[in-house]
């Protein structure tokens, strides 16, 4: 079985740097590796509430580093439950080197505890809804 690094680089706090000046998006805010087979899909995420933040903040007369605020309270939580995700994953990798199963039987040891409906949240994100309005994902 090929395997890929689920996470490859640093995990971010923030997505918009100290000075509320500059926002990361797609790959430079949550350096993922193919795993969830939806990157371009986050990048456009990123890209639908920077657009949208920037609007609020052009109609309402406020700031730059407003609505870079309002962008990180949307994206930064979305991207630390998908890292909560990565570290299930991990747990899973780290429990399959201590069980010697054989092909059949790791994959689908690896799918019933990495692959459930409890992930939907990550492909059926509706980005047009406010945090409030979502359910926990976690």
């Amino acid at each position: 079985m090929q395997q890929y690094a689920l996470f490859a680089g640093p995990r971010l706090p923030t997505v918009v740097n100290t000075d509320w000046s500059t926002a990361l998006i797609g790959d430079a805010s949550h350096p993922l590796s193919g795993a969830f087979g939806a990157g371009a899909g986050f990048a456009l995420e990123d890209a639908y509430v920077l657009a949208q933040s920037l609007f609020w903040a052009d109609t309402e007369n406020k700031s730059l580093s407003e609505a870079l605020r309002l962008f990180d309270n949307v994206r930064s939580p979305h991207y630390k439950s998908l890292y909560g995700v990565l570290d299930e994953f991990a747990a899973v990798e780290k429990t399959l080197q201590n069980l010697h199963l054989g092909y059949d039987d790791e994959v689908a040891f690896r799918v019933d505890r990495t692959w459930s409906h409890k992930h939907n949240w990550i492909y059926h994100y509706d980005v047009s809804c406010p945090p409030l309005c979502r359910p926990n994902p976690l």
